[in-house]
């Protein structure tokens, strides 16, 4: 009996640090910079998970090193639910192939509390393009290796790594050519000097019935297309490339022995959340597809998203330090 003691009273301190959850202000780290697309999808979860816990969420921007400056401050902070990452797929997903050293293990050093939307990325060309579709754009590519550049948002990115994946599974080698942002890449994809460009959802919907560029595929699931484009097939099914698919994500983390009652508090909060048609609406309208899982779900979706993108990391050569 004696040696139960620890176990009963662990257990009654963690019941209790429940059930007085939250009584005073949840900060939400946010290791992107404000006014930016991250920034914004996190202010709207943040809004409706201060109602649901009646307490303040704060929103506190920590940028730096592609996001993984922001996502350690939250692995080493305090376990008591005060302090929550909202991580997205670059610093928790990509980062540990594309870092030689990362001051945290995504793994380890968070629990995972819900996997909150999903969104796919699009691939884009120039009007002036010698090729108008998917399996063109496959051909001319194979005909002549290396001769048709792509660009990206920067190196390392979910863009750069999705037009890998699909250059591989494609048979196909293009060269990529890396800017600061899809914005700054748009300028010469216009004008035809770039005739292929990987670019997010938010990017890609003003241009469908652009007379300059094309929105030739989406990269989500080849199971359905995305509700935003409609008209737009998946890559998998307009080069029928089966297995293709790739999307950037977000969710709430916590850090590593928060409370196992707070995560699971929180979870049920952000999935009601999530729910509302106010919320449903101002994520769709960004291009977010909503998730539904439970804790244990995300952080198994989280190791398999490491491992997939592991191995593409490693074909394409991409490094960050």
């Amino acid at each position: 009996m004696i040696r139960l003691l620890p176990l009963v009273f662990a257990l009654a301190a963690s019941a209790a640090h429940a059930q007085a959850y939250p009584d005073r202000p949840v900060r939400l780290v946010v290791p992107f910079q404000a006014g930016g697309a991250v920034d914004a999808t996190s202010r709207i979860v943040a809004e409706k998970l201060a109602e649901s816990l009646r307490q303040p969420v704060v929103v506190e921007n920590r940028v730096g090193a592609g996001g993984t400056l922001g996502s350690a401050q939250v692995a080493k902070a305090p376990a008591d639910g005060y302090t929550l990452l909202f991580g997205v797929l670059g610093p928790i997903g990509l980062a540990p192939s594309l870092y030689s050293k990362l001051p945290y293990d995504p793994v380890a050093d968070f629990a995972p509390v819900a996997l909150i939307a999903t969104y796919p990325n699009t691939l884009l060309i120039s009007r002036s393009a010698p090729f108008k579709s998917v399996k063109e754009l496959i051909a001319a590519a194979r005909a002549n290796p290396g001769a048709i550049s792509y660009a990206t948002g920067g190196s390392g990115t979910i863009l750069h790594l999705s037009a890998e994946l699909f250059s591989k599974m494609a048979g196909i080698k293009m060269t990529h050519i890396p800017y600061k942002g899809g914005l700054a890449a748009m300028p010469d994809v216009l004008a035809g000097r770039v005739p292929v460009l990987f670019a997010n959802i938010g990017l890609a919907v003003p241009h469908v019935n652009s007379d300059k560029i094309a929105v030739l595929a989406t990269t989500g699931t080849a199971k359905a297309r995305f509700p935003l484009l409609p008209n737009v097939p998946t890559l998998a099914e307009a080069a029928d490339l089966k297995g293709y698919e790739t999307y950037d994500w977000f969710g709430i983390l916590a850090p590593a022995g928060t409370p196992q009652p707070v995560v699971t508090q929180l979870n049920r909060s952000i999935m009601q959340l999530i729910e509302t048609p106010e919320v449903r609406k101002k994520l769709a309208d960004q291009g977010a597809q909503i998730e539904r899982r439970t804790a244990p779900e995300f952080g198994e979706f989280i190791k398999a998203e490491i491992a997939k993108w592991a191995e593409v990391i490693k074909f394409s050569g991409a490094k960050l330090d």
